[in-house]
This record gives structure tokens, C-alpha cells and sequence, in this order.
């Protein structure tokens, strides 16, 4: 089972792999919750359900009762943490009862499907989706496992789990790396710290400027028309972003060459502004859904003498409300960088690193640099990182980071190696090639431990 949700990306990507799971003799049932989802799914022929055609089965049920049924029946506690990542995603436009209702339906919907259909794996991206989460929480009383599906730092690859976060198994934290397999490692950090080149100057300040803004314009508003926006607040979101993007750069966010002079000057710790929209923070660390506030809480425990780098999220430029970036300029010892600065040479140029769990954190690692890190993620745990559970202890944690010799170069090879051995071949965004949709298949049914031309 698939659920396809509004990515112009996966409208293309989903299908490929139904098609290759069918070759193997596989059934595949979408599930999807727009009408733009159907029209994807029909066009290449698959079986599908949208949850939202079935709501109306429920109209005569009592949501409080079924409520309360739902909660205790799948352990669910507060539903909140359930619908609160698409309440932020859709710019607090629902308000809490339309949520909770459309939850408890969501779930009743699920229960159906699993009670309908023999389900044996749920596979998808991890995401906050109120569609994901409950399929992930309700799975396990029907014997259905759900698979997501992750970006893994080496390249091609992608990382397979059955949690949330995604657990890595860390066996080979703890054994010795054979000669073959460090002379692998150290092939990859050569060739990972050879790509440090600055990125793309951001295209509002080069030519061909109307050309690209219809062009981001345009996939914006794909982006907003998927999710079964109607027209007219389509457009108005993406202008919104568009505009607001512009006034950054202009504004706020200094020029590359400005950026790398501010590294070079002072002492700093370095934190990248995460995109938050994403479930990393939404479902998972909520509480620092707000990047000014957590700027001004982490700048005040930075030790005696040294300052903040900020640097945006170099895809999401403007999709921050204009008073958070204003609030961030305004603070003493904070300073912005322009966004499409390389990441490498603000890591080299800084003290430490912080992070909520941003893949800067791992980047970093491979500098042997400092990471303190508020979140969970895969290269969190693994006793390389400074692992900070509640806000308070921040000072302390900063303090720790300039201590010398943090990082340990032998749990370090062994860090990567448990990065190799987790990563699996294809990667789930990004190329819709044949070889990659072959890859990425026969890796899925190697971590489901299934084979093909088995109907299962």
C-alpha cells in the first residue's frame, strides 16, 4: 500500500515503483486524500482509495464516542500530535475541532482499509501528514509493518526503517573495521570534502530574473494546487513566498562575499535554520517550531566571547513570516549569512556547530567539528554528538563543544561505516530512472525480506 500525497515528484515516482512491484507479481493499492491524487493514480491504472470519499460512511457516527474508542483501542494519546505538523503545514488555516474531525475520520477510514484489504507493508517517504502517522500508529494491530523511506548521506542510497525517527542498527558501532572497508571510508571523505564549491548565487540577484521567478512561480503554485488549495489562495501563498523572498535577499541577508569576511572575523558556533515546515520538526520536535525564539534562547548560552552565525534554508527562502527574520537581524552577536553560502566553509570557519537535527550535524562530523544538537535523527546517539534533552542545559553543552579532542577519530570511521552498512541502494528522490526504480525496489523487498515474483 502507497500513500501518495500532493508532490509533483511523486506523482511520477510512486507509479514507476507500483509498476516494478507489479512486475515482481506484487499488488499495489494507493491511497490518496486529494482529487489531483486520483487523476495521478487512474492515468497509470492502479487501484486506489481516497480517503476523503469515504468520510461520508461516517456521518451518522458519534466523533466523540469514536473518539475516545480510537484513543484507547491504538494507544494514541493526544490526537494533537497527530494533525498539529498539517495544521502548521497549512498555515494555522483549520482551527482545532475541523482537525480533530478530520483525524478521527482519517483513522476510521484506515481501519477500514486495514479491515478490507490484507495489508502487509505501508511503504512511503517520512513525512507529518495526519494520513502517514496514523497508518504508522494503527498498523501494528493488524500485523501491517509500515516502511519509510530516508535520504542517507552516501550518495544513491537511502536509508529503510520501521520507526519514527528512523533507528539505524548501530552493530558495527561497536566492531572493528576491516581494511577493505576503511580504505572505502576514507575514499568517501576525500571526495566529500573535495565538493566545496559555493552553490548557485541565488537568482534574484543574477540574470534572467523574470524567467526564473515565473519558473519558481510556477512550481510553487503546483506545489499549493496539489494539496486542493482553490485558485485564488494558491496564488496568494506563492506570491506571498516570492515576495518575501526577495525582500530577504535584498534586505537581511548579506551578499557571499560579505558572508565568507563575517566567518573570518570573531569567534562563532554556527546554526542552520531548518526548513519548518518539515516533520523533522513539526511531529517530532515541536517545540522549536519557532527559529527566532530559539535563536534568542541559544544565543544567551553561548559561552564568553563568541557570537551566532545564521544562515536560512537555501530552498526556502521566504517561507519565513517577515517578523522572525526581523526579530533574528535585530538580536546583538547574531549575524546573517547569505543563504547559498557553502555549508563546508562556514563549518571549517566555525567553533561548533548547532543543530536541532539538521543534516548540517553530519556534515560537520566529517570536519570533526563540535555538534550540539537539540532533536533526534540518525546521526544523534552515537556518542559523537552533544546530545542536549531540555533547553537548560544548553550552556553547559556549548561549554563541552570547545573542549578539545569532542569528537573521537576511531568512533568517527566507525560512525561512517555504520552509515555505509545502513544505506541501500537507490535513492527516493530525485531520479526517476529505470536503474534507480530497480535499485530502490530490490533494496525495499531485500529490507522486507520478501521475493519477487511471490504474490504476498
Amino acid at each position: 500500500m502507497i500513500p501518495l500525497v500532493n508532490s509533483e515528484y511523486d506523482e511520477h515516482f510512486w507509479p514507476k515503483i507500483a509498476n516494478n512491484l507489479k512486475k515482481k507479481g506484487f499488488n499495489v493499492l494507493f491511497i490518496t486524500t486529494t482529487k489531483y491524487g486520483d487523476k495521478c493514480v487512474i492515468k497509470n491504472g492502479f487501484e486506489f482509495i481516497n480517503i476523503n470519499d469515504m468520510v461520508a460512511d461516517f456521518k451518522d457516527l458519534d466523533i466523540n464516542k469514536e473518539c475516545l474508542r480510537l484513543k484507547n483501542e491504538y494507544e494514541l494519546g493526544n490526537l494533537r500530535k497527530l494533525y498539529f505538523s498539517e495544521k502548521y503545514r497549512e498555515h494555522f488555516t483549520s482551527n482545532d475541532s475541523e482537525l480533530i474531525i478530520k483525524t478521527v475520520n482519517y483513522l476510521l477510514a484506515i481501519e477500514k482499509v486495514f479491515n478490507d484489504y490484507q495489508v502487509k507493508f505501508v511503504v512511503h517517504h517520512i513525512g507529518g501528514e495526519i494520513i502517514r502517522r496514523s497508518f504508522f500508529l494503527m498498523g501494528p494491530k493488524f500485523g501491517v509493518k509500515n516502511v519509510f523511506i530516508q535520504f542517507s548521506p552516501i550518495n544513491w542510497t537511502s536509508f529503510f526503517g520501521t520507526s519514527l525517527p528512523i533507528l539505524l542498527d548501530d552493530v558495527w558501532m561497536h566492531e572493528q573495521i576491516s581494511g577493505e572497508e576503511l580504505l572505502k571510508i576514507e575514499s568517501y571523505l576525500k571526495k566529500f570534502k573535495a565538493k566545496k564549491e559555493l552553490m548557485h548565487i541565488n537568482y534574484y540577484h543574477s540574470s534572467g530574473v523574470l524567467k526564473k521567478l515565473f519558473q519558481n512561480l510556477k512550481s510553487k503554485y503546483g506545489t499549493y494546487i496539489r494539496s486542493d488549495y482553490n485558485l485564488f489562495e494558491a496564488i496568494n501563498i506563492t506570491l506571498s513566498l516570492i515576495i518575501r523572498r526577495c525582500i530577504f535577499n535584498k534586505i537581511y541577508y548579506p551578499n557571499i562575499k560579505k558572508s565568507l569576511e563575517i566567518c573570518e572575523k570573531g569567534k562563532y558556533f554556527f546554526f542552520p535554520i531548518q526548513y519548518t515546515r518539515e516533520s523533522r520538526l513539526t511531529a517530532y520536535n515541536p517545540e522549536y517550531l519557532n527559529p527566532d525564539c530559539f535563536i534568542k534562547m541559544i544565543k544567551e548560552e553561548l559561552p564568553d566571547g563568541y557570537k551566532l552565525l545564521v544562515k536560512d534554508h537555501p530552498h526556502w527562502v521566504g517561507d519565513l513570516p517577515h517578523k522572525i527574520i526581523r526579530n533574528i537581524h535585530k538580536m546583538e552577536n547574531v549575524y546573517f549569512l547569505n543563504p547559498n553560502t557553502s555549508t563546508h566553509e562556514i563549518i571549517e570557519k566555525s567553533s561548533a556547530i548547532i543543530t536541532i537535527n539538521s543534516d548540517v550535524a553530519y556534515e560537520a562530523l566529517l570536519y570533526k567539528k563540535p555538534v550540539v544538537t537539540f532533536g533526534d535523527e540518525y546521526f544523534t546517539g552515537h556518542g559523537l554528538t552533544i546530545d542536549v534533552d531540555n533547553i537548560k542545559n544548553a550552556s553547559k553543552a556549548f561549554l563541552k563543544a570547545l573542549e578539545k579532542d569532542v569528537i573521537d577519530n576511531v568512533q568517527l570511521l566507525k560512525f561512517i561505516n555504520m552509515i555505509f552498512k545502513n544505506s541501500h541502494p537507490g535513492i527516493c528522490w530525485g531520479s526517476l530512472e529505470t536503474e534507480n526504480i530497480e535499485n530502490l525496489v530490490n533494496s525495499l523487498l531485500k529490507f522486507c525480506n520478501l521475493k519477487a515474483n511471490l504474490n504476498d
